[in-house]
């Protein structure tokens, strides 16, 4: 998060260094990440476009994993396993407590859709970061078992690839 904040505050630094008197939300803002043909709705997208910025994790992955995970409905679901799935973006139990270590949010908040992309975007960071190659890191938000990893995977470059094909 101090991370985030800093990279911020440098790029508001340079905005405003750069752009003298221009409005400097418009400087530091890129333009919103929008999928025409996507089931999220404009605002959603918005979120995971700043989101996908912010932990410089690739947006129409992320994007993908919210239409994977709960096709942008805000839902809580419980697993077989006893853990619980909660938000757009399906962050599990699991991750609770790392979430709130390092993003300051508790379970609540994930229940706010941007919120839930935000915590989504830096768990997908973190588990790139952690991988051995990119796929990996992708297919490891929602498992580190192999079989379940790869399927996962397929999911999300599937809902990539029909994005772009529903925008030609």
């Amino acid at each position: 998060m101090a991370k985030t904040k800093t990279v911020f505050l440098l790029a508001l630094l340079a905005a405003i260094l750069i752009g003298g008197t221009q409005d400097v939300d418009t400087a530091v803002r890129p333009a919103p990440h929008r999928l025409p043909g996507s089931p999220l709705h404009g605002e959603l997208q918005t979120c995971i476009g700043d989101a996908a910025q912010a932990f410089r994790v690739p947006a129409d992955v992320l994007h993908a994993i919210i239409i994977v995970e709960s096709g942008g409905h805000n839902v809580v679901r419980k697993n077989r396993n006893g853990s619980i799935d909660v938000g757009v973006a399906q962050i599990n139990s699991v991750n609770f407590p790392f979430i709130e270590k390092n993003l300051g949010m508790i379970p609540h908040d994930l229940k706010q859709p941007c919120q839930a992309v935000y915590a989504a975007a830096w768990l997908l960071a973190e588990k790139i970061e952690q991988a051995p190659y990119f796929e990996w890191g992708v297919g490891a938000y929602h498992s580190k078992t192999p079989s379940r990893n790869v399927a996962y995977q397929a999911k999300v470059f599937d809902t990539i690839e029909k994005l772009k094909n529903a925008q030609q």
